[in-house]
């Protein structure tokens, strides 16, 4: 079972095997983030900020024009997370993709977005 074209997320067939197409997208999404080396291990033997970017890969693999992130940069170190941020960015820039993230890094949330709503003690909304 599969379909042709741009399909706006992948599919496994009725024995649960991914198509060609399926495999280089799954791959293209590893690569994104710097998961290939560990495409082979178990969900069990990766560390917590490995396991955190591999649900985002998994959600980059879904090709969907619209992705909600809640604390992505949870369990990931300082150099991962702008990697993380960094691919965001592009994949906006490139595919058009419409990112939401809710973060409390402010900082590196400013480094990287383009728009922003903080809310502030007492439920207060200011758009940026």
């Amino acid at each position: 079972m599969g379909c042709s074209g741009n399909r706006p997320h992948t599919y496994i067939n009725i024995f649960g095997k991914l198509t060609l197409e399926d495999e280089a997208i799954v791959t293209k999404a590893l690569e994104q983030l710097n998961l290939l080396p560990l495409k082979d291990k178990l969900i069990d033997e990766l560390s917590d900020g490995q396991r955190q970017k591999v649900m985002i890969a998994k959600s980059l693999a879904q090709q969907t024009p619209i992705i909600v992130l809640d604390e992505p940069t949870a369990f990931l170190d300082h150099t991962s997370k702008h990697h993380l941020f960094a691919t965001l960015q592009q994949l906006c820039a490139e595919q058009g993709k419409l990112i939401i993230v809710s973060s409390h890094d402010l900082e590196l949330m400013k480094t990287y977005i383009n728009r922003s709503v903080t809310m502030a003690e007492g439920n207060k909304m200011e758009a940026l």
